[in-house]
């Protein structure tokens, strides 16, 4: 792909803050592969889609919720016309009362068509709460990582933490822990990926590939030493094997959520 084209694959931080963790919302065009119609600029882009992450949106909590409102108050007013909104991880503290405020909150506000939630560490928080709602430091709590994870993909209206969807003709690749500390607490709040899921992504890259076109991979965990705080914990717990597969695939471009150990 050729330097007028990467140009049009552009990233935009908005000031909203969005959570104590992450305060940023970017903004990815996607470079155009076909030619424009004559109506069309030559410089607007084809595809255009938000990504927040660690909104961190409670029931009780007014401040994460008019975070959110403000958030996409701007995406509206910095981009009406996007197609997707990707809401990378922790989106709440993955209590029911949390997913039911999300939920109201995003049917009542602004947002491009396609919305995309991913899993974060804080999806499987509820295992740190007793049965009252109140934080409590016996682990889990009678909760299982599988509560925690149909939970979540009910509310995403997903199948499984690991899924792609197609937006405009781009590939956009979600990735997901599948374990928490319950299977060993030495996973911490890292990402725990399957073998599985490591082949799955592989395949997923290598679908209609082709030279110079981004395939956009989601993960709400960081890869170490890439980003501040990375240095201090693994992030992904396979995160040797995860950077050899996207490695063979050099059109794919990472999106993180939390800066683990930071």
């Amino acid at each position: 792909m050729d330097k007028r084209k990467w140009r049009r694959l552009r990233i935009v931080w908005l000031a909203a803050a969005m959570s104590l963790a992450c305060s940023a919302v970017a903004f990815a065009s996607a470079p155009v592969e076909k030619k424009a119609p004559a109506t069309v600029s030559p410089h607007a882009p084809l595809l255009t889609f938000a990504v927040v992450s660690d909104i961190h949106v409670q029931k009780w909590n007014r401040h994460s919720q008019a975070k959110l409102r403000r958030a996409l108050a701007d995406l509206q007013q910095a981009e009406p016309l996007a197609q997707a909104l990707v809401v990378n991880g922790d989106l709440g503290n993955g209590q029911p009362g949390d997913y039911e405020t999300l939920g109201r909150l995003m049917n009542g506000l602004p947002h491009p068509k396609r919305l995309f939630y991913n899993i974060g560490n804080h999806e499987y928080y509820k295992a740190w709460y007793d049965k009252y709602g109140h934080w409590s430091p016996d682990f889990p709590n009678g909760e299982s990582e599988r509560a925690s994870q149909h939970r979540f993909l009910q509310f995403a209206g997903r199948k499984r933490l690991y899924e792609d969807a197609w937006v405009s003709g781009y590939h956009f690749i979600f990735l997901g822990s599948e374990r928490y500390r319950q299977s060993d607490v030495r996973i911490g709040e890292d990402a725990w990926l399957s073998d599985g899921q490591l082949k799955w992504l592989d395949r997923a890259l290598a679908e209609e590939e082709k030279p110079g076109k981004p395939i956009f991979v989601f993960l709400h965990q960081p890869l170490p030493f890439t980003v501040a705080g990375s240095h201090t914990s693994r992030g992904v717990v396979q995160h040797e094997r995860l950077r050899a597969v996207l490695s063979r695939h050099p059109g794919a471009i990472y999106f993180r959520g939390i800066r683990i150990g930071s």
